[in-house]
């Protein structure tokens, strides 16, 4: 990500202009790039959530804000649901839902932290400084492969994984990983984890051949696998990933470059480590 020209964009309805204005002061007083991008609720805002997709590059970050101004209507919700945040996941960029006024929140959001404005102004501002601060820092771009894999077993360390060492270049995985916990008897389990870290170009995506590889050695070893990457998946090595671990019951956990930026924002001691701090002003 390019730190130095981060632009955030605050999308909502026309009707909660007031608000968007208000939270635009604020971001802006610390030194964020904000731009107001309304969403007019007509026969064709479909038409104006794809606009605003196009306009937006992969530097940029997203906020949407929630409201039943934005979401009471069908054609809106739809837009939400079904466009909007698809087409920015497409595109790898970052979205920041926050909730102004209590709504139902759209199900693609609902695994995604949604920052609350609506109970606690104040604590909501501070809870956006800090993403936006944390998305302004993190360049994967500036890192090495081995600095990539050195943040990697940092931020599963930060979990409660126990790194084991690597494989030096025989394997498909750089290293091993256990992860303890207790069964709902009482007792101590511990799971091993295959870990790959894959640093890619700007733009880069994994590929069949990637995962196949680590596939391979996850059934060999009777673990479970675990791709970090600061790209994507492309279409083919989703659907193959999806079918593979369905018809023969392996589990591979993949965290790609949006979801990793937005778990590294919660790990400040990690971010600090890795990349160097940028003023907000």
């Amino acid at each position: 990500m390019t730190t130095s020209n981060l632009r955030t964009f605050i999308a909502f309805a026309e009707e909660d202009t007031h608000s968007a204005v208000r939270l635009s002061r604020h971001l802006q007083a610390d030194g964020f790039n904000i731009e107001l991008a309304p969403l007019v609720r007509t026969f064709d805002s479909v038409a104006s959530l794809e606009n605003l997709s196009t306009s937006i590059k992969p530097s940029d970050v997203v906020m949407i804000l929630l409201s039943p101004n934005l979401l009471d209507g069908s054609t809106h919700a739809s837009a939400v649901t079904d466009t909007f945040v698809a087409e920015l996941d497409r595109r790898s960029i970052d979205l920041i839902p926050a909730l102004l006024v209590t709504c139902d929140i759209p199900s693609p959001l609902h695994e995604r932290r949604i920052i609350d404005l609506s109970t606690d102004y104040t604590a909501g501002i501070r809870s956006i400084r800090g993403l936006l601060t944390g998305y302004k820092v993190i360049d994967f771009s500036a890192l090495t492969p081995r600095k990539f894999e050195e943040l990697t077993r940092d931020f599963l360390e930060s979990y409660g994984f126990k790194v084991r060492g690597d494989s030096y270049g025989v394997e498909s995985y750089d290293f091993r990983a256990d992860y303890s916990s207790t069964d709902p008897f009482g007792a101590s389990e511990t799971t091993r984890w295959l870990v790959e870290a894959k640093l890619y170009a700007r733009g880069g995506r994994a590929t069949v051949h990637t995962v196949q590889r680590l596939l391979m050695d996850v059934v060999g070893k009777r673990a479970r696998g675990l791709l970090v990457t600061n790209g994507r998946l492309t279409s083919p090595t989703r659907e193959y990933l999806d079918e593979y671990s369905l018809s023969m019951g392996i589990w591979i956990r993949v965290i790609e470059g949006p979801e990793l930026r937005r778990l590294l924002v919660g790990r400040p001691n990690i971010v600090s480590k890795y990349f160097p701090p940028i003023s907000a002003k």
